[in-house]
């Protein structure tokens, strides 16, 4: 995982979000769902999916676990 672009996954997003709202946003902001699922994203590539300010949360998340 970079620290500067960390791979985001649904695991990491479920504590603040439920799956449906996320699919939600992945439709709304053109992403492709089913590939986050399967792989993941990095976070520069889930900015502007529609849950931008959420985002920083779950990043808050992971780089707390990593330390």
């Amino acid at each position: 995982m970079s620290e500067v672009d960390p791979i985001v996954t649904i695991s990491d997003i479920r504590p603040f979000f439920c799956v449906k709202g996320v699919r939600k946003a992945f439709a709304a902001g053109g992403g492709d769902f089913d590939h986050f699922l399967r792989h993941g994203m990095p976070a520069s590539e889930l900015r502007g999916k529609g849950f931008d300010a959420q985002l920083d949360r779950v990043l808050d998340a992971i780089r707390s676990r990593a330390s």
